[in-house]
């Protein structure tokens, strides 16, 4: 049942960029074309990394739209795909022409970039609630959607070839359940609850300065608890406006983040659950959340006498610094049975 879905769909992956050139008046870049790759998963309840024989490979969705900086001008534009419902895809230039550059970075999602670029910082932002798009009837295919795994990447004029890499980490929450009166059950949304970290709202950095490098070894330094050196890396790189600082700076904000799973098929109950196969529920949250512990919310849908119910897991609540998301790994966090929560469940 696993091999059926495709996790992740237009959000995951290590993306490759092949830019083609117009050389009409002013040299510039103007169509993309982009393949996806795999990602690492890591199993946290049994503390073993690996790569996931099942592959993770995804695909282009309609409409998706990445964002092309060039800061030799100060220009950006939104460029659209062309050919979705594959890996491999083309993107075009809908907006004005970006111009000439030695370099051009690009950001993916589009939409989490405002429309505003002042030649040298962009604002991004990540909303509260994220919904998760269905793919298939049977809710085996799906995408994490829109804005919820960004990625970024460079490339020069001569180059024309784009490496994205992931700046999010992916949580996937496994669970079982146990039908009653052979109703079954649905998680409609689950919540996650950060004990320490934002995990919504408003952001303003440098994009070109985006490197997922320098943040896997600041995530490296939080794994380990090695706090000064975390907090030196992370005044030098991130809030640092100076050299390759990110210029990283927060404006509102929350420690939940929801995401919606009732698209997942026709009648709108979300993610179904049984009591033989563990079903996931994918997430995509900013590196090192999760770090200092966290609660998860689950909306139980229950067929058996059509109530929704609210049930907690807490067995991650405490710090443990194995579970920080790291980019471009997916970190398995797996609950096990909630049959007896959803059992006892009381309303408030």
């Amino acid at each position: 049942m696993k091999k059926k879905i495709l996790y992740g769909v237009c959000m995951m992956g290590l993306v490759a960029l092949v830019a083609t050139s117009c050389k009409k008046k002013e040299e510039s870049a103007n169509s993309f074309g982009a393949t996806h790759g795999a990602v690492e998963a890591v199993s946290i309840d049994d503390d073993r990394a690996y790569i996931d024989p099942v592959t993770y490979l995804t695909i282009w969705d309609e409409e998706d739209q990445i964002k092309v900086f060039n800061f030799h001008k100060g220009r950006s534009a939104v460029f659209q795909v062309e050919n979705a419902g594959a890996n491999t895809a083309n993107f075009v230039n809908q907006g004005e022409d970006i111009g000439y550059a030695p370099g051009y970075y690009a950001f993916y999602p589009a939409e989490m970039a405002a429309d505003t670029f002042d030649g040298v910082y962009q604002k991004f932002v990540l909303d509260p609630v994220q919904f998760v798009r269905s793919f298939s009837d049977d809710g085996y295919s799906y995408g994490l959607q829109d804005i919820s795994i960004p990625q970024a990447a460079y490339t020069t004029y001569q180059q024309n070839y784009y490496y994205f890499k992931i700046i999010f980490g992916v949580a996937k929450f496994q669970m079982t359940c146990a039908p009653k009166n052979g109703k079954s059950r649905y998680v409609q949304k689950i919540v996650v609850r950060d004990n320490h970290f934002n995990l919504c709202g408003e952001v303003t950095l440098k994009p070109n300065k985006i490197n997922q490098e320098k943040l896997s070894e600041l995530m490296t330094y939080l794994k380990a608890g090695n706090d000064e050196q975390y907090a030196i890396k992370w005044n030098e790189y991130v809030i640092s406006h100076e050299g390759d600082g990110l210029g990283y700076s927060a404006l509102g904000g929350g420690k939940e983040l929801t995401y919606d799973f009732t698209s997942l098929n026709n009648i709108g109950h979300g993610v179904g659950l049984n009591n033989v196969d563990a079903r996931s529920m994918m997430v995509g949250l900013r590196p090192g959340a999760l770090a200092y512990g966290f609660y998860l919310d689950v909306y139980v849908y229950d067929n058996s006498d059509e109530t929704v119910k609210k049930i907690t897991i807490d067995k991650y609540a405490n710090e443990n610094r194995a579970y920080a998301m790291e980019p471009a790994k997916i970190k398995t966090f797996n609950i096990g049975s909630i049959t007896e929560l959803v059992n006892n469940w009381q309303e408030n």
